[in-house]
């Protein structure tokens, strides 16, 4: 009671001694501080003083704090510690300076913030005070560094709280309303000011709507050119220590105009909107999206989707990994947007090449590699009607939808296709058309006799497949080996295969003989009971000298058989089709032409693979009329051979031929024919100017 009796005793006196107030709180801040006027009273609990034209001015004499009102409630705390404390500051219309010097050097006030010196005593007199509030202050900011023209905030607002070494605040301002709507800061931190400002920690607040990132270019530093644009931003800064921090962002732009990187075309934005989020936890970095909606000035439309990456330096005998998570995404979009983004430009020109499109449901991946070790590796992809370019040996697909599960220990994969293609430009001559498949396996790592690391087998547990084609059903297992294209296990069947279509399904190693043959010697059918067994190491394919087997054979119905050019062939053939090694073969019960039936009649090339050598084998019987049999001898190349010789001769009766044609298929003109064509009862005239020949018989043997 006495200490106070004292105080309020002394509050009359103050106003003449504004000299010394002036020099105790220079002493205070460090800096030069002049009170125009000073007046006291006793309102309340606690004695105020009311403060009138008080400014603060900087080393070099410039004015870098006008006060022009200032209420001050003294806190008894002052008698304690025999230096001012206050139990609440009120500051009316001040005008602040901020400024950053050339070198990078920021001050407030005419405070270096973290420099030390008599700025620090400035910083401990504010924030010992328990409560600070700016009323309608004008703040300005001057960047050297930048030689930007001095920025003007108006109607600022401020409120600090200080208890010991945790700090609140919030602020207010107001810029020019053309460039945004009111700046909203606010922040809860832990820190002395004697420590360097970045050892402080706590959250930090901003808030902005509609600002024109044009207009804040001359004082904001953004991460990329910015040529127009309007941003909405919430933001949120966690500071734990200087090596963890965490950013929280809504952000809401429109019509943005950027570019990425200086060698990259203009982005423009209609509109993006969603949440940010990023960390650095000692030396980890996360980034993570939510909510993201875009679309891109060419109307290019990005759906709500959200996604998360976290990449990990290696530490000790970690090695660094990296994990990516996406939710919803239209590859065909990101794709189409590479060429504006600052991707790799060997991962651009992958992309140009792959053509991604479809859409990704979610995708989980994680990596992890070490050196020269294989990598580690999970994914988790679901995706629907998927598409691909072929590219290098990565086979084409269109219309792939389903889930891929697994790490590089095992996983499985269960996959549809609808109106799909599957292209394997290394393997193929085109792509192979799918209306339906049903794909379901998995891949795992096993031990092989022989080899000094683990092989890759991938496990085929079924296909079943269907299109314009053909039907069929297949499994079997691949595994890798240490060099060459690995071992293959393959068996399945087929039904209402169409022979004509054999020529889309030949591997490129068939040769081009015998691809030729095929195309105009297949003319019409159906294969059913298609039986297909592919096993053995794929160096040796198609095992040609044995060591694997490789097998397609079925049975052929209705089939159009030409032997070769200018030569007649057969109609209504059944009998059975197989492709074996490196041979094919046709063996027919039965067929016709015209009236004439065949019968054991085999079609063969003994090795497609014999290039420039490869002979097409004809053996067969038929029966019927010898008109028939001079028809065909006639419009065949075996009439010209005769010389045009069975062109004039007229028969009535029947007869057996047994033929053989062995064809060249690179050089068809050495082709060689021997038969011999067997007749009884006939009726024949050779010549006009011969008799007619009644019940001839004989048989007539030919080369």
């Amino acid at each position: 009671n006495a200490a106070a009796a004292h105080f309020a005793s002394l509050l009359p006196q103050v106003t003449h001694e504004r000299a010394r107030i002036e020099a105790i709180l220079s002493r205070e801040t460090g800096l030069d501080v002049r009170i125009g006027a000073i007046k006291a009273e006793w309102t309340g609990l606690h004695p105020r003083l009311e403060l009138h034209a008080l400014t603060i001015v900087d080393r070099q004499s410039r004015q870098a704090l006008s006060l022009p009102r200032v209420d001050a409630e003294l806190g008894w705390s002052s008698l304690l510690f025999f230096r001012p404390i206050l139990h609440r500051l009120d500051i009316y219309h001040p005008q602040l300076a901020i400024r950053r010097e050339v070198d990078g050097s920021l001050f407030v006030a005419g405070i270096k913030l973290g420099g030390g010196g008599g700025g620090n005593g400035f910083a401990e007199f504010v924030l010992n005070q328990p409560e600070i509030l700016i009323h309608e202050a004008r703040l300005s900011w001057t960047d050297a560094q930048r030689k930007a023209p001095t920025l003007v905030l108006d109607r600022l607002s401020l409120r600090l709280d200080n208890d010991d070494d945790k700090h609140r605040f919030a602020l207010l301002a107001s810029p020019p309303a053309q460039w945004s709507e009111r700046i909203d800061v606010r922040g809860n931190l832990r820190g002395r000011p004697q420590d360097a400002f970045k050892s402080w920690r706590g959250t930090l607040y901003l808030s902005v709507d509609h600002a024109d990132l044009a207009a804040w270019k001359p004082w904001v530093d953004y991460p990329v050119s910015v040529a127009q644009g309007r941003a909405s931003l919430r933001a949120w800064l966690n500071v734990e220590t200087p090596k963890i921090a965490a950013l929280t962002a809504d952000l809401a732009l429109a019509d943005l105009s950027t570019r990425l990187a200086d060698d990259l075309p203009e982005f423009r934005l209609r509109t993006f909107s969603g949440r940010i989020r990023t960390s650095l936890r000692e030396g980890d970095v996360s980034v993570s999206g939510e909510r993201l909606q875009m679309l891109t000035g060419e109307g290019e439309k990005v759906e709500t989707t959200s996604f998360s990456l976290r990449s990990r330096p290696a530490r000790g005998k970690e090695p660094a990994s990296f994990e990516f998570n996406a939710g919803r995404l239209e590859l065909g979009l990101i794709a189409g947007l590479a060429s504006r983004l600052p991707l790799p430009a060997e991962a651009k020109s992958r992309l140009q090449q792959l053509r991604p499109r479809g859409q990704l449901d979610s995708l989980a991946l994680f990596w992890q590699k070490n050196g020269n070790q294989s990598p580690r590796f999970k994914v988790d992809a679901r995706f629907a009607q998927l598409g691909l370019e072929a590219v290098d040996a990565f086979p084409g697909v269109r219309g792939v939808s389903g889930q891929i599960l697994g790490d590089e220990r095992q996983g499985s994969f269960h996959l549809n296709v609808r109106n799909g293609v599957l292209d394997l430009p290394r393997v193929m001559p085109e792509p192979i058309q799918l209306d339906k498949a049903a794909i379901n396996g998995g891949w795992g790592r096993e031990k092989v006799p022989g080899e000094a690391r683990e092989a890759l087998r991938v496990q085929l547990d079924g296909l079943q497949l269907s299109n314009p084609d053909t039907q069929g059903e297949f499994s079997g297992f691949w595994r890798s080996a240490e060099s060459g294209p690995g071992y293959l296990d393959l068996h399945g069947s087929a039904q209402r295969a169409r022979a004509t279509a054999a020529i889309h399904y030949m591997p490129l190693i068939t040769p081009a003989p015998v691809v030729a043959w095929i195309a105009q010697g297949l003319k019409g059918g159906r294969v059913d009971n298609v039986d297909i067994q592919v096993k053995g190491n794929l160096r040796e394919f198609p095992f040609r000298q044995g060591g694997g087997i490789f097998r397609i054979g079925g049975n052929i119905s209705e089939a159009e058989i030409q032997f070769a050019e200018g030569w007649l062939g057969l109609k209504g053939v059944q009998g059975k089709l197989l492709f074996e090694g490196s041979r094919m073969l046709i063996t027919a019960r039965t067929g016709y032409y015209l009236g004439a039936q065949t019968r054991d009649v085999r079609v063969e090339i003994p090795d497609m693979l014999d290039h420039d050598r490869q002979v097409l084998k004809i053996d067969g019987k038929a029966r019927g009329m010898t008109s028939d049999f001079l028809h065909y001898v006639s419009n065949s190349k075996l009439g010209e051979m005769a010389g045009g010789f069975t062109r004039g001769i007229q028969a009535q009766g029947h007869g057996d031929l047994g033929l053989h044609i062995a064809v060249p298929l690179a050089h068809a003109a050495d082709t060689k024919v021997s038969g011999e064509y067997r007749f009884a009862g006939n009726q024949l005239k050779l010549v006009p100017q011969l008799p007619e020949f009644s019940s001839a018989a004989g048989a007539l043997s030919f080369t």
